[in-house]
Formats: C-alpha cells, sequence, structure tokens
C-alpha cells in the first residue's frame, strides 16, 4: 500500500490505529447525525421483517417439536398475529416504495 498511495498512506498509517479504535470525534459525529425514521422504513424494511418472522417461525416450530401446539394455543395465536402483521408492514412498505409515496430523504 505504501508503494501505491505513497504518503498518504504513511500519514494515514500514523493517524488510524491499527488494533484499538479512537472514541476522539466520537460524540461531535453522532451530534451532527440526524436519524431519519422515514428512512429505515423505505430502505429497511426487509431486514426486521425478515427477522421478525424468522424468529417466529422458529419459536412456532420449537412449540411443533415439542408437542405443545395445543398446549400454548394462546402463544402461537400471538406468533400467528405477530407474523400477519408483520407481513401487512411489509406489503404496504413495499407497495409504497414502488408506487414512490415515500420518498426517503
Amino acid at each position: 500500500m505504501r508503494d501505491k498511495f505513497g504518503n498518504g498512506f504513511a500519514a494515514y498509517t500514523r493517524e488510524v490505529p491499527r488494533w484499538l479504535v479512537k472514541l476522539r470525534g466520537l460524540r461531535e459525529t453522532l451530534a451532527q447525525s440526524q436519524f431519519r425514521w422515514r428512512r429505515v422504513l423505505v430502505k429497511e424494511y426487509g431486514t426486521p421483517t425478515g427477522w421478525i418472522l424468522g424468529i417466529c417461525v422458529i419459536a412456532l416450530w420449537n412449540l411443533w417439536q415439542t408437542q405443545q401446539l395445543e398446549a400454548r394455543a394462546n402463544a402461537v395465536d400471538g406468533l400467528v398475529i405477530v407474523m400477519i402483521a408483520t407481513a401487512l408492514f411489509w406489503l404496504v412498505a413495499r407497495a409504497l416504495k414502488k408506487s414512490r409515496t415515500v420518498v426517503a430523504d
């Protein structure tokens, strides 16, 4: 890297620690950052949807494997409701994104 980038790389290696993270300046960086829920909903709706549905499927699978589906009917109903609500959220978010009704900041 030194051969390719020369003095610029040498300056970079002096400023950036190899193994430990420098936290200097982190507070100022975070203070300047602005979190945008709209952007999360438009850009990242698939990831939380996948996690929620995956966790629900695993929970239902575990109940089925331990033969507790009937004994824990309330839990099964709750998981199914969460899965339906999550799927509906995904469909609405996808439709809004495709129709460009909601625009990310």
